[in-house]
């Protein structure tokens, strides 16, 4: 069983069941409402090899994991669309798929966590770059 943990130390979880053997994460899935950061945040990623799907309800994820495509790792908001939360579809699929917290409330990413999610990235762009292993590149702006 993977340990719970939050942001900094999600990095540290990715080693998983099988000892020695670390996970490779090329396949993603995003499951999150908001729409410019679902666009976002794909497009960033695949303009880093990754290959992303994302989804903006617990329906349209609940149908892709129920088919047993494979993801490396599911990126999960709380708040879903139609009042739903995405803690239900961690909990129904948590021993099939690794999950991570996804939501700017910490309070949101505790209970996905409590749900089975194995840590919290609190949409946090930089975190998701250091568990890619993305080189973050900082922006300066001329005055």
């Amino acid at each position: 069983m993977f340990s719970k943990i939050i942001a900094d130390d999600v990095i540290d979880a990715i080693p998983m069941d099988v000892p020695a053997k670390p996970i490779t994460i090329k396949e993603i899935l995003i499951v999150d409402d908001n729409l410019a950061y679902l666009t976002s945040t794909t497009m960033y990623l695949e303009g880093h090899g990754f290959k992303i799907k994302g989804v903006r309800t617990l329906a349209e994820a609940k149908q892709l994991l129920e088919s047993q495509i494979h993801y490396d790792v599911i990126f999960v908001d709380y708040d879903l669309k139609n009042c739903l939360t995405g803690d239900k579809l961690v909990k129904e699929f948590n021993k099939k798929y690794l999950f991570l917290a996804n939501s700017v409330s910490d309070v949101d990413n505790k209970r996905l966590i409590q749900a089975g999610a194995r840590g919290a990235l609190g949409k946090d762009l930089e975190t998701i770059c250091r568990l890619l292993k993305i080189p973050i590149k900082t922006v300066h702006h001329n005055n």
